[in-house]
């Protein structure tokens, strides 16, 4: 095994655990621990067996066309079953009720479908890159359809994290970059639309820049999460002595599982956590460059950037720098949609990383990352 796929299950597995550490300091007190860690096992052997089942596809076999367009379509469906019959969870549809109490997420799922989708895409149309048509526009069209959708669920968070990967892998393909630079102006005008044209987004913008106005009410969350950094000190309060999670701060171990992690553990193990992604994102940036071809290197960048940003996004909501949002940290929140998504993208990424010298048939050319990390070496169309 390659030195890079090594590291990328040993952070993995370390996160996983902190999370389960977090999970059941307050959901294992708050239930039954037995229920907890029944939950948790089925999550995690799903989570497995995804993991494996993209690990030891051949990644070449696995983005062929119709198994694709199959995938892309039963998210699609999904995403329009939860507009539809979606549990509603203050004032947000987003998640389709299963059995024995379980909810899929099938946003968590669109996120990665488009970065295969994008990574196929710019495989079989690398030459036609700096068309704007074809550089651009169609990427655009593909991502932005999964992005309305989550868009129409009240989440916004979702499709700007998406989008922001999309500029990324758009401006690492080579397309007309003075024509996406003439378009993020636009993304951000749509940003501050969506913001301003609901009230509950103005108030939760309000209520992180100026929490102190209300302290037991609106900016509760911000300022609790804060209290919880200070409670923390420099080494914590003792795994499961946290304040917050008896009710301080709303689902901590899915939406705030940092500031209770910083509580418990303190400034080291805040450190020593935001250390741990920043080493997922470095491998994951070697892994990209190091790729057999071409497509996978597209995989692995966006697989990288979208953990990397969703957990660095969460980490400033943790802080109080971003309005509140409810989504999860990578591994690391007791989502059990977001850790199978993310351990499909797992699974694809050590799969790259481990093939060094995997793919031998296909014209291999050196193209650098737009983050210059170590020696360029990638074998592409």
């Amino acid at each position: 095994m390659r030195r890079e796929a090594s590291w990328l299950l040993t952070i993995s597995v370390i996160l996983y655990l902190i999370g389960i550490a977090i999970g059941y300091s307050v959901d294992g007190i708050r239930l039954h621990s037995q229920e907890f860690l029944s939950r948790q096992l089925v999550i995690f052997f799903v989570g497995l067996f995804s993991f494996f089942l993209f690990s030891y596809i051949e990644y070449k076999d696995k983005m062929k066309l119709l198994g694709l367009v199959l995938l892309n379509g039963i998210v699609i469906v999904l995403l329009i079953i939860v507009l539809g019959f979606g549990d509603q969870v203050n004032g947000a549809k987003r998640w389709i009720e299963l059995l024995g109490g379980f909810k899929l997420q099938p946003s968590e799922f669109a996120k990665f479908v488009v970065i295969l989708d994008l990574s196929v895409y710019f495989a079989y149309f690398r030459d036609k890159a700096k068309s704007v048509f074809y550089g651009i526009f169609i990427p655009l069209i593909i991502s932005g359809v999964f992005c309305v959708l989550i868009f129409l669920e009240r989440d916004l968070g979702t499709p700007v994290i998406i989008m922001s990967c999309v500029f990324v892998v758009m401006l690492y393909a080579g397309v007309n970059k003075k024509v996406l630079i003439m378009l993020t102006p636009i993304a951000f005008i749509f940003i501050f639309v969506a913001i301003f044209s609901e009230e509950y987004r103005i108030d939760r913008l309000i209520n992180t820049i100026f929490y102190d106005r209300d302290l037991r009410g609106a900016g509760a969350q911000v300022f609790q999460a804060m209290v919880a950094y200070y409670r923390g000190g420099l080494f914590g309060m003792g795994l499961g002595n946290g304040m917050s999670k008896s009710g301080a701060l709303p689902l901590p171990s899915r939406d705030f599982p940092f500031a209770l992690w910083a509580e418990e553990t303190g400034i080291v193990g805040a450190t020593f956590l935001t250390l741990l992604f920043f080493g997922f994102v470095y491998i994951g940036l070697e892994t990209a460059k190091k790729a057999p071809t071409y497509k996978a290197s597209i995989l692995s960048l966006g697989i990288t950037l979208l953990i990397g940003l969703q957990s660095l996004f969460m980490m400033l909501v943790n802080e109080g720098w971003l309005p509140v949002k409810g989504m999860c940290i990578p591994f690391v929140s007791t989502g059990g949609s977001s850790f199978v998504a993310n351990m499909m993208m797992l699974g694809c990424l050590v799969s790259i990383a481990i093939k060094k010298n995997g793919v031998t048939e296909e014209k291999q050319t050196t193209m650098p990352l737009p983050v210059e990390v170590g020696k360029p070496i990638l074998r592409s169309f």
